[in-house]
């Protein structure tokens, strides 16, 4: 899994739908060569969106299936965590003060990653910010 944390999904605004890559170079356009500058044969249309980065880590279930890949956890997923017999609907985001993930929950409770690695807290992956509806 230690490759897993260099993955990364773009939500496509006008689809409404992810596409994931295993690098944040996956969106390249074919092109050749004429003089020193590479002229594009066939862009395609690109929409705005977002990209989203993996975590790394794997969450215990995922409402997006049982395997590997459907386990990690994403920036923008909604996770229901789980600890001390408490429950809490929680985001995943990127904190930029402190760099690294961190669980926000309406409330103002928040916790860091590293919080959630070395812990026996559960995480299940119910949703993401894009989609109206949570599959807790």
């Amino acid at each position: 899994m230690e490759n897993d944390r260099y993955k990364f999904r773009f939500w496509d605004e006008e689809d409404k739908k992810y596409t994931y890559y295993d690098s944040p170079w996956g969106m390249s356009r074919p092109y050749t060569e004429t003089s020193t500058f590479p002229q594009y044969e066939s862009c395609p249309r690109f929409h705005e969106g977002i990209l989203e980065r993996c975590t790394g880590l794997p969450a215990s279930k995922s409402y997006r299936g049982n395997k590997p890949e459907d386990l990690l956890i994403f920036e923008g997923d909604k996770v229901l965590f789980i600890y001390n017999n408490k429950q809490l609907e929680m985001v995943v985001e990127w904190d930029i003060c402190n760099p690294c993930f961190v669980l926000n929950a309406r409330d103002g409770i928040r916790f860091e990653y590293d919080f959630i690695k070395g812990g026996d807290a559960v995480v299940e992956i119910i949703g993401n910010v894009h989609e109206e509806a949570s599959h807790a």
